[in-house]
C-alpha cells in the first residue's frame, strides 16, 4: 500500500522525459537526438538537488512516528529554504550544461535544439528539489498515494500538452522541442 505508489512516483520523471523523446521522435530526427543529450544533461544536474530535498523524507517520518507533528513542519520548511537557495545553482548551470553541447561535436541545428530543451527545462528545474521537500511531507507520513496522483496528474498534463505544443494542435502554436521542453 506504501510501497507501489511511492514506486510509480519515482518513475514519473523518467516517464515524462520518454514520453517528450517519443512525441519527439515522432516530429523530427533531430528533435529526438537532440532530446536525450538534453533530458539527461537535465536529469544530471538537477537530480542532486532533488536528491537531497528528498531527506525531508527521512526526517518527517522519524517526527511522525514520535508524534512531533510541530517537527514535521520544521523539517518541510528546511526542505522548502533549502529548494530556494538552489535555484539560483540550478539556474547558473544552464551556462555549464550550454558549454558541454558545444564540445559535442553534433551538427550545429542538433545543438541548437539541445540548449533550447535543457534551458527550458532547467528553468522548470528549480521546481524539482521544491516539489521533493512537498511531496516529502505526504510520503514520510505514509501518505503516497497523494504523491502519486499527483504524478499521475502531471505526467497527463505533459502528454496533452506535449501534443499540443510540439505539432501546433489545438491552436497552439508549433514548438518542436521547446514544446516539449515547455510541456
Amino acid at each position: 500500500a506504501i510501497a507501489t505508489p511511492l514506486i510509480l512516483s519515482t518513475a514519473s520523471l523518467t516517464l515524462m522525459l520518454f514520453v517528450d523523446r517519443m512525441f519527439l521522435a515522432w516530429y523530427s530526427q533531430s528533435a529526438v537526438a537532440a532530446a536525450t543529450p538534453g533530458g539527461i544533461t537535465y536529469f544530471t544536474i538537477c537530480s542532486f538537488f532533488m536528491g537531497t530535498a528528498q531527506y525531508v523524507n527521512t526526517l518527517v517520518a522519524q517526527f511522525h512516528g514520535a508524534a512531533k507533528k510541530p517537527s514535521c513542519a520544521r523539517a518541510v520548511w528546511q526542505g522548502i529554504w533549502f529548494s530556494v537557495a538552489s535555484a539560483p545553482i540550478i539556474l547558473a548551470s544552464i551556462s555549464i550544461g550550454n558549454r558541454i553541447f558545444e564540445w559535442s561535436g553534433h551538427s550545429s541545428n542538433v545543438i541548437q535544439m539541445e540548449k533550447d530543451f535543457f534551458s527550458i527545462l532547467m528553468v522548470g528545474g528549480v521546481l524539482l528539489p521544491l516539489n521533493a521537500s512537498l511531496s516529502s511531507f505526504f510520503s514520510g507520513r505514509g501518505k503516497t498515494i497523494t504523491v502519486m496522483w499527483g504524478n499521475i496528474a502531471g505526467n497527463v498534463a505533459n502528454g496533452v500538452l506535449d501534443y499540443c505544443l510540439i505539432f501546433g494542435n489545438f491552436g497552439f502554436p508549433e514548438m518542436g522541442i521547446r514544446g516539449a521542453g515547455l510541456a
